[in-house]
């Protein structure tokens, strides 16, 4: 049996965006991550929704 320990790619995204002190670009998040772009919009795009259908005290915001 194999567990995968792979992060979600929400997960991974998460986790950039938490440490990072300035704003990331779409292309630069699926460099660093090695996916594919539209994944990473759809993904970004999905915890957006969310953070805003959670009430969270933080917004995802696309600034480009």
């Amino acid at each position: 049996m194999s567990i995968d320990t792979e992060p979600t790619l929400s997960a991974a995204i998460e986790a950039v965006l938490l440490v990072v002190d300035e704003p990331v670009a779409e292309v630069t998040l699926a460099q660093v991550l090695e996916r594919p772009r539209d994944k990473v919009a759809a993904t970004l795009r999905e915890l957006a929704e969310d953070y805003r259908a959670a009430g969270r005290g933080f917004e995802l915001r696309d600034i480009a």
